[in-house]
């Protein structure tokens, strides 16, 4: 037992049930969580632990759980925060020869837990062969039938993917380990927007990854499709299809994958806008000067219109959904200000998602997915990028919001951000810090401001309307970044 706390926790949980703590031995943490794929961490340890190397003592497959001792705010006492729990996928030894001695250590890296649905290939539908399953899969009983029957009658991304991956991912992959099987190990919170779809788990999905199925079919760029790993008081509070794993760490950690719609601003049918679920984003405050790194590392600015979009099409994935739609032009969203800037620049999606009910028709439906898109993709130019390091911070996750003060031209602004990437870097003794990748950050009062989203937007129906304008790029007044308002 420790007479201090140590400022990291490392356990790695082998497959014979036995749990090394190596927090004391630990030279080199680091990992890196995005929202957009699969979280990955790497470690260094002494080459042996007691007297034996430690490539003799773990495998890959063993789970490592790694927490952080940190201090969220002067008011709050210190508590352990999980920053990862994740499988050792490559393992192995450094030497190297310095000055003055040999250095000889043990090499780890690895994947979040949802890696095992990830990136490691697995091929259902010869498993579900050579394990003598293929008729309870696929026969007219099998869970197969049940998972479209019960998507195409109760409808729903969100129950879809619940279907699969309880019916079909987690029961076919079959791992099993002492702190349980794969199902019990990750979590899942599945959340999409309203409407009915066909998730298309044809023949062809059982040769595929389940993330990748998941991810073809999460309606990009309407949802998000990421892992991450959240306290499970967090987890708890929030909603849609979601199973409750085994537990890790003093904040009862969750590893888990995240579905949900996308959580940014958006327009409504008719130009109106809304800030939708962005408010309900967990909200951290980096303008305190505690968070601050001693050593001066210049936080950066960018802005970009690499992702400047002015028309926006629908293209439905079901070819039979309706006659009525087949028929019937939806018309594209125009950024009329942007247009006149940047030219024509479609972004042409597809999507499964399908409501038809007495109100609403299957024009009408794809129309406001239209608009919910432009708005979500309007002023693209306008957002500020920013990445920069501050203390370690391992409360901070992915997918959540930030404010924090940027040097924009002549002007100081605080700025509210979306936290793309979250990286930690921890040596004993020496760097503690966090990198954040922070997207789509505009002053803290635009984020207040529902119209900003919706300015400029109009519906273009062909053979009606006048020609769209030439692009003409030309020297704007300067207006200050930093007071942005929705007016032209």
């Amino acid at each position: 037992m420790r007479a201090t706390q140590s400022e990291i926790l490392v356990k790695i949980h082998r497959a014979d049930g036995s749990t090394l703590d190596v927090s004391d031995l630990l030279v080199q943490y680091s990992d890196n969580h995005p929202v957009n794929g699969i979280p990955i961490f790497s470690l260094a340890l002494p080459l042996r632990y007691g007297k034996a190397p430690f490539v003799e003592t773990i495998r890959t497959g063993d789970i490592v759980e790694v927490a952080f001792l940190a201090q969220p705010d002067p008011n709050r006492g210190a508590r352990y925060y999980t920053a990862m729990v994740g499988v050792i996928r490559e393992l192995g030894q450094q030497q190297a020869m310095t000055q003055n001695s040999l250095k000889q250590l043990t090499v780890i890296s690895g994947q979040h837990l949802a890696g095992w649905l990830g990136n490691e290939t697995i091929n259902y539908y010869l498993a579900a062969v050579m394990r003598g399953r293929l008729e309870t899969l696929l026969g007219a009983e099998g869970v197969y039938r049940q998972f479209l029957s019960g998507v195409l009658r109760a409808g729903g991304l969100d129950e879809a993917a619940h279907l699969f991956l309880q019916q079909i991912a987690f029961e076919v992959i079959g791992i099993k380990r002492p702190q349980g099987d794969i199902s019990k190990l990750l979590g899942y919170r599945l959340k999409s927007l309203a409407g009915r779809g066909a998730f298309y788990a044809t023949w062809g999905n059982y040769q595929g990854t389940a993330w990748g199925i998941l991810d073809a079919y999460s309606d990009k760029p309407l949802h998000e499709l990421y892992a991450t790993t959240l306290p499970l008081e967090e987890f708890k509070q929030l909603d849609g299809y979601k199973n409750t794993p085994v537990t890790w760490g003093e904040d009862k950690a969750v590893p888990l994958l995240m579905l949900r719609p996308s959580p940014f601003p958006y327009a409504l049918p008719g130009g109106g806008g809304t800030l939708g679920d962005w408010p309900r984003l967990p909200l951290h405050d980096l303008t305190q000067e505690y968070l601050l790194l001693e050593s001066s590392e210049d936080h950066t600015a960018d802005y970009s219109d690499k992702e400047v979009y002015t028309a926006f099409f629908v293209n439905a994935a079901a070819l039979s959904v309706s006659e009525t739609f087949a028929k019937t032009y939806s018309p594209p969203v125009v950024s009329i200000p942007k247009y006149q800037r940047y030219g024509y620049r479609p972004l042409t999606w597809q999507t499964v998602l399908w409501q038809n009910t007495a109100k609403e028709s299957a024009p009408e439906f794809f129309r406001s997915l239209n608009w919910r898109i432009a708005g979500q993709w309007n002023r693209m130019d306008e957002y500020a990028g920013a990445n920069f390091s501050i203390r370690l911070a391992p409360w901070i996750k992915p997918g959540s919001r930030v404010r924090y003060y940027n040097q924009l031209g002549d002007h100081q602004s605080k700025m509210e951000g979306y936290v793309e990437s979250v990286a930690h870097t921890f040596v004993p003794g020496g760097v503690r810090k966090t990198a954040l990748r922070i997207i789509r950050a505009l002053p803290v009062a635009t984020y207040q401001t529902p119209a900003f989203f919706a300015w400029g937007l109009s519906e273009i129906k062909p053979l009606k309307d006048l020609l769209l304008p030439v692009a003409n790029v030309q020297l704007e007044e300067t207006r200050d970044r930093s007071r942005i308002d929705p007016s032209p």
